[in-house]
């Protein structure tokens, strides 16, 4: 992870609006914050096998970059833990200057035991907040797949804490929901990336294939349109059209079906079945991101 400039005024400045929620949700039956003395969020090894769509959006907007085999608990006395390895602490020590109650524990499979037990303390609070043990929750995201032993044994001692866990999904929804303008100028980029390789890659490659009546597989079309933002030609433009910076770039998704053949979700995987020259329904769409912001989807039937 070289080369990394973590934000630590937005990530100040997002961190007191989290805070502000959930205190004032915390009396709020119904609410995800109700009753949750600390959160914690866990992330594990980097894998296509993990699903960790929620986490990795956590991160990316508190720090700006997803940070692996990490644990991070908040709790409501505004104190932050970090358990991670040496290596990405020396990033996260950028925000430790500026942020009050930040704590950054270094994991080891020998440290670890004690490091888990410095966080539960924690987490478990004290009765300075009139709330007793029974009362007390930790907030978990759920509906997600940690892939290594760093993410099953954080998740084990938790379930040994004996504190109840609730989800925290939708507070945390509800906190990042509002944009603020970098993030809204970001979001704007990603849709203008993505408007331009769907009219000016994807649909005229496919018109053209149409029209020539050639075999090219829903697959390859796919990959041309994803490769496009390799063009110099392409991302010149894109920078002196959009101000958009090319290293700040990348491909969200792309699909291409047709033939009868149709998957309706934008994970889909182009096949290496041939575009269908005979008729019938096509389906196309693509989306990028911008500074890890996603685009809304373009997408078009015809």
């Amino acid at each position: 992870m070289a080369a990394i400039a973590i934000d630590a005024e937005s990530c100040k400045r997002r961190l007191e609006r989290l805070f502000a929620v959930w205190d004032h949700m915390f009396d709020k039956p119904g609410s995800s914050f109700h009753g949750v003395e600390a959160i914690s969020v866990i992330s594990g090894k980097s894998s296509d096998e993990a699903s960790e769509g929620k986490t990795s959006a956590v991160h990316l907007w508190l720090l700006g970059y997803d940070f692996p085999d990490t644990l991070m608990v908040l709790t409501r006395k505004r104190d932050v833990y970090f358990l991670t390895k040496a290596k990405k602490l020396a990033h996260l020590n950028q925000i430790k200057t500026t942020l009050d109650g930040v704590h950054l524990l270094t994991s080891s499979p020998e440290d670890n035991p004690a490091n888990f037990k410095t966080i539960v303390d924690a987490l478990k609070g004290d009765d300075e907040n009139g709330v007793s043990m029974e009362e007390r929750r930790v907030g978990v995201i759920t509906k997600e797949t940690h892939e290594g032993s760093f993410a099953s044994d954080w998740q084990q001692q938790l379930e040994q804490s004996g504190v109840p866990q609730t989800p925290i999904n939708e507070g945390l929804s509800l906190v990042m929901c509002v944009k603020e303008e970098c993030e809204r100028e970001s979001i704007k980029k990603a849709s203008q990336v993505s408007c331009s390789i769907y009219k000016d890659v994807l649909v005229d490659m496919i018109e053209d294939t149409l029209d020539k009546e050639v075999k090219k597989t829903h697959k390859d079309i796919a990959a041309k349109a994803d490769n496009s933002i390799e063009s110099d030609k392409i991302t010149k433009r894109w920078k002196e059209k959009f101000a958009i910076d090319k290293d700040d770039i990348d491909v969200a998704f792309t699909t291409v079906q047709s033939g009868g053949k149709y998957e309706l979700k934008a994970s889909s995987e182009p096949t290496k079945d041939n575009l269908c020259l005979t008729g019938g329904c096509l389906i196309v769409g693509c989306g990028a991101k911008y500074k890890e912001y996603n685009s809304a989807r373009r997408s078009r039937r015809r």
